[in-house]
């Protein structure tokens, strides 16, 4: 405790009555809250006190930029000091290391899919080819699109900023000799060695090696037990929270979203769900966000609820494979904005063959809408605050309402 108040004395040095007060109160709830952190890795109390000092920051440099704030005008300055926190927030994002996201492609992806013959594209990548040439108005149009949607995506995570990232954040990384892609982590002064499988490291880019950006929840998710904090916070280019440390994926050039970052942990759990209620295989796709496959939203879901609200949506969308093919549950993993959860449209769908035409309340109803062949939507609210349970709970259909996007 001694060290806590030698640090808040320093860092309030030069603020005086209720400044003061106030900055002192907001600091020592957050020196508390990482040092509950630090205690749940298995640190002493002296350890963890040390270690969250540590994570804020020199107690002189603090000060500094808080008698900063006091050159400002008097309404700003007011504002800044009562949300202290905030600042500090800011201060401590700036040095929250950051892992890279680029592209996989190459363009060779859109060479041939623009260019391959229609007989060997499936029925529906015929009907989405014929669609997208009409909106980019011919082959040069299309193309071009192709390629500015290829350079932008963020589907790699660049491994060396990873092991950097997690190294400045206080992990250590260390590779299993003989064994690709497996490493060891362990958390500066915890206890306790665990084993890190980074699969999905398929690309090397600019000699660079990469992993799957929508693969690295999961592969933590399997390597971390479940007394190791971890979490997302933020949807784009999210900050992730691995025990103690934080690393932010993606950039403002090639930015990361973290409703595709929750993809495939849910995908899971719910291919399972689905599963064991039915006497089909129930195989679910994704439905990334700007996907390739999906046109703009035509349609929403009402849910209310505050911005940023997280949703996963399934919808029993058919894909057109050979006749006999099971159909395909599609998953999107999205936020509200304004109440609304948007849904693209799928290239598959039409007024012939209409995709979300009713919201059910159940799996089991969403089944039995596939049985009879009617298009259907099953929405989950998303607990996202501890990775390890994302609890998903099903939205009675009587709280969802489809409507036209706005």
């Amino acid at each position: 405790m001694r060290a806590t108040e030698r640090y808040l004395k320093h860092a309030t040095r030069g603020l005086w009555g209720k400044a003061r007060q106030n900055v002192r109160l907001e600091l020592r709830g957050a020196i508390e809250d990482k040092i509950h952190r630090h205690r749940l890795l298995g640190l002493t109390e002296e350890e963890a006190t040390r270690a969250a000092l540590r994570d804020l920051g020199d107690p002189h440099t603090v000060a500094r930029e808080l008698n900063r704030v006091h050159t400002l005008p008097h309404a700003a300055r007011a504002a800044l000091l009562a949300g202290v926190a905030t600042l500090l927030g800011v201060q401590a994002l700036a040095g929250v290391p950051v892992v890279r996201a680029i592209s996989g492609s190459s363009g060779e992806e859109c060479r041939k899919f623009v260019a391959s013959p229609p007989e060997q594209r499936s029925a529906w990548e015929r009907e989405r080819y014929e669609q997208l040439l009409r909106e980019k108005n011919g082959v040069a149009g299309l193309l071009h699109w192709c390629r500015a949607y290829a350079e932008s995506r963020s589907d790699l995570l660049l491994l060396s900023d990873l092991v950097a990232a997690f190294e400045a954040a206080g992990i250590r990384l260390t590779p299993v000799i003989g064994a690709d892609n497996l490493y060891q982590l362990s958390f500066s002064g915890g206890p306790g060695i665990y084993t890190l499988y980074l699969r999905d490291q398929n690309k090397v880019i600019d000699g660079e090696k990469t992993i799957q950006t929508n693969a690295l929840l999961q592969n933590l998710l399997t390597s971390l037990p479940q007394h190791i904090p971890l979490r997302l916070v933020g949807l784009d280019n999210p900050t992730l929270q691995v025990g103690p440390a934080q690393l932010k994926i993606g950039t403002e050039s090639n930015p990361v979203r973290a409703t595709d970052l929750y993809a495939l942990p849910i995908i899971n759990d719910l291919e399972a769900k689905l599963g064991s209620l039915s006497k089909h295989r129930a195989t679910l796709g994704i439905a990334f966000e700007d996907s390739l496959v999906y046109s703009p939203a035509d349609k929403a879901l009402r849910v209310g609820g505050p911005d940023g609200s997280l949703y996963a949506v399934v919808t029993n969308e058919p894909v057109f494979t050979p006749l006999g093919a099971p159909v395909n549950y599609v998953l999107r993993v999205r936020a509200t904005r304004d109440g609304l959860i948007p849904l693209e449209q799928s290239a598959f769908c039409n007024a012939q063959r209409p995709c979300n035409s009713r919201v059910v309340s159940t799996a089991q109803e969403l089944l039995n809408a596939t049985e009879r062949r009617e298009a259907a939507a099953l929405v989950y609210s998303v607990d996202s605050a501890d990775l390890h349970d994302l609890n998903l709970t099903p939205l009675p259909a009587s709280r969802v309402r489809l409507i036209p996007y706005p």
